[in-house]
């Protein structure tokens, strides 16, 4: 990930090639669902679907298994990861962490990024409790990707990355209603309206529970999508 960090801080755009196609065309698979945690990932499939060599396949599945996403099976290939609720309870310790510091460098950032920062924020539809459940899980990521953008890190944008990636398809499963839904935007809306008065600790506090919120839902998920 060294050169995607590299990139970001020179302010230039990363040119897909077609090792990151690959891995991206992975990545939408298993936020679809057509990669379930624990499916074996076929070469010759992924080389007939992109069109591609099976050059760029290898290094793409080898990118996201250094990532976490997958996992090597010795003379098998590789398959989705499980990742076990010890793993999840870690990640998201350390998560909590990560994303409260980007609300909190956000905070501190904000009045200097001026007006447009408040309708991205406090207007996202990731804060609005009638979201469409369908549609939230992307207003979510949105929401999340666009308070990192403003505490404008790339070091702890890579972080905060790579440990989402993880847990995107355990994120995927959480049953969405409007209760969940409710609960949720009402996060999201402490941690906007934190970021927005410039109070660095609050939206810190603010994205610590909320976080928080989101690891205790994915603890209600069942045993058979978790890893040993």
């Amino acid at each position: 990930m060294g050169h995607e960090v590299v990139r970001l801080a020179a302010g230039a755009p990363p040119a897909e090639t077609a090792v990151d196609r690959v891995a991206r065309a992975i990545i939408e698979g298993i936020r679809a669902g057509r990669y379930a945690p624990g499916q074996r990932l076929i070469e010759a499939d992924l080389t007939r679907d992109l069109s591609v060599s099976r050059g760029p396949v290898r290094e793409a599945t080898r990118r996201l298994a250094a990532e976490g996403l997958l996992e090597t099976m010795p003379h098998r290939g590789v398959a989705v990861r499980r990742l076990s609720r010890a793993d999840v309870a870690a990640v998201y310790r350390v998560r909590e962490v990560l994303e409260g510091l980007a609300a909190r460098l956000a905070a501190e950032r904000v009045r200097a990024a001026g007006p447009r920062v408040a309708a991205s924020l406090r207007g996202s539809p990731a804060c609005a409790p009638g979201a469409d459940p369908a549609a939230y899980p992307d207003h979510n990521a949105r929401f999340h990707a666009e308070i990192v953008r403003l505490a404008d890190n790339p070091f702890l944008e890579a972080q905060i990355a790579a440990l989402r990636l993880p847990l995107l398809r355990l994120q995927f499963r959480i049953v969405l209603n409007p209760e969940t839904i409710g609960i949720s935007s009402a996060g999201h809306r402490a941690v906007a309206d934190a970021i927005l008065a410039g109070d660095g600790t609050g939206a810190d506090r603010a994205m610590r529970r909320h976080v928080r919120s989101s690891a205790k839902a994915i603890a209600t998920l069942p045993d058979t999508i978790f890893g040993p």
